[in-house]
């Protein structure tokens, strides 16, 4: 059988800091706790949780930005698998080629002193995807008119774009090496809500036509469900439910998808006015200290057996089919 394209296990990566003045004491933020998931070919894996879970930090993991402290990350784009974190010197070429990331904020992952031109033609020079001047030039603008910019704006520079025109030059640029797996870090939270549904309509096109498989890291379980195929809810550095994306949004079996699910807005205002809202009490626990047992058990509205949920940590485990769950209502 065919492996999946990207398999992830145990992944943990922490970032160590020192506090006190005269007396060092070392700290550990736990970014990524434990985490682990494969991604099949031309599938979506959505990642979803509140800010400061770390679905970015994981994200830039994934794609080499941070090196991980433990686990590992399996990457099969032609049948050889690659070991990611350890990779040989032959093997970062293809890395590269083959997992592309496009980040949250256009404005700040976009380098404001160079034209489109550069910013996109940069990863056609570095993997030497293009011979000369000409044959780059042209690559960059059929890039531009896939996202649907127009030739012209190739001599313009990122502040003469707009929010979601930026969104665009960045996945230009994730495009450019034909990569099989683009991880989306937040792609609509910093553009208008008019132009979402644009952005993600192209995501979804782009896909179909290059045969792609995505990592969509959202807060906005609705967007999510809508574009992914598989749904992972991320809560203080760990996945707590995970499964088929129609399973996790029509019957959430967590109390932390539950609680995020029941803040969806609805579009009849009979049902929305109705419907029963889970206020989850406190805040996001801190990721350096993070609570004993189940990490969600101080904001938990569903304890079954508080001693245990305090002193014991739940395993995801599968409830049913192409549905897990880490909790101890289901053991």
């Amino acid at each position: 059988m065919d492996r999946p394209l990207l398999e992830v296990k145990n992944l943990t990566k922490y970032f160590s800091f020192q506090r006190g003045l005269f007396r060092k004491e070392t700290f550990y933020l736990r970014a990524v706790d434990d985490v682990s998931f494969s991604l099949e070919r031309k599938k979506t894996l959505g990642i979803v949780g509140e800010s400061g879970c770390g679905k970015t930090t994981l994200g830039k993991t994934l794609v080499g930005l941070y090196k991980p402290d433990s686990g590992s990350i399996t990457l099969t784009p032609d049948g050889k698998s690659i070991d990611m974190v350890n990779p040989k010197d032959d093997e970062l070429k293809t890395i590269r080629k083959t997992i592309q990331m496009v980040f949250q904020d256009p404005q700040s992952s976009l380098n404001p002193r160079w034209p489109i031109r550069n910013i996109v033609g940069e990863p056609l020079e570095i993997l030497k995807l293009t011979r000369g001047r000409k044959e780059k030039e042209s690559r960059v603008i059929e890039l531009l008119e896939t996202v649907g910019l127009k030739p012209e704006h190739i001599n313009r520079y990122p502040h003469e774009f707009s929010g979601g025109q930026r969104q665009r030059i960045g996945i230009a640029r994730a495009l450019a090496s034909q990569p099989d797996l683009i991880v989306l870090d937040e792609p609509t939270s910093a553009v208008d809500v008019s132009v979402q549904a644009q952005v993600l309509n192209l995501l979804r096109d782009l896909q179909k036509e290059r045969n792609m498989s995505y990592i969509f890291i959202s807060h906005d379980l609705g967007v999510v469900h809508h574009m992914a195929d598989e749904i992972a809810v991320q809560y203080l550095g760990q996945i707590v439910e995970y499964g088929d994306s129609e399973k996790v949004f029509n019957n959430p079996l967590h109390p932390y998808t539950k609680a995020l699910l029941s803040a969806l807005p609805v579009a009849d205002p009979e049902f929305e006015a109705h419907k029963k809202r889970i206020i989850l009490k406190g805040t996001l626990p801190n990721a350096i200290n993070p609570p004993s047992g189940c990490r969600f058990h101080t904001r938990c509205q569903e304890l079954v057996d508080e001693k245990r949920c305090k002193s014991e940590c739940p395993m995801l485990r599968e409830v049913e089919k192409d549905h897990k769950v880490a909790c101890w209502i289901y053991d």
